[in-house]
């Protein structure tokens, strides 16, 4: 995919996320297109590049809604990085891609809970119940958003690859 076009999923991921999703809340649970997007890009791409995609979303992130600087860019770093080596056998596959969101979600909301507890010092508050409420909101709605992405960044690449012909 041409720079161009990663430079433009960015500013859209971004302001869609700042924006509009930032004013949403459900049950706690603010949504975000990050990881699809992510996931996506990683299952598409044919160089690891895109990991920089991750890192650079990552580091806006944490400017926007963190503290922390960093933190949100290693955690998309390591998604990135980690989806772009398991799919070099499972292109295109649903299946797959819901297993690999679910495992990202998974990872993204534990990494986000052990790094809440280093930096507040504040394991106390924990509820297994309401952690396991905040993951399933925050997977079902990445389970709706994902198809949108897909569909638009696979439209993208399938210009990408006329275009060259």
């Amino acid at each position: 995919m041409k720079k161009s076009k990663l430079v433009l999923i960015f500013i859209l991921n971004f302001l869609i996320d700042y924006a509009i999703l930032s004013r949403i809340n459900i049950s706690g649970v603010i949504p975000s297109i990050s990881i699809p997007i992510i996931v996506v890009l990683s299952m598409s791409s044919r160089k690891e590049s895109i990991v920089y995609y991750a890192i650079f979303q990552g580091i806006i992130q944490d400017l926007a809604f963190n503290n922390i600087l960093g933190l949100t860019a290693l955690l998309y770093y390591l998604i990135s990085y980690k989806v772009f080596n398991l799919n070099k056998a499972n292109k295109d596959n649903f299946a797959y891609a819901y297993i690999i969101l679910t495992l990202s979600s998974l990872f993204a909301n534990m990494y986000r809970l052990v790094s809440e507890f280093l930096f507040n010092r504040e394991f106390f508050g924990f509820d297994l119940m309401s952690f396991v409420k905040y993951n399933l909101i925050h997977m079902l709605m990445i389970f709706i958003i994902y198809p949108f992405v897909y569909l638009i960044i696979n439209q993208l690449y399938k210009n990408n690859k006329r275009n060259m012909i």
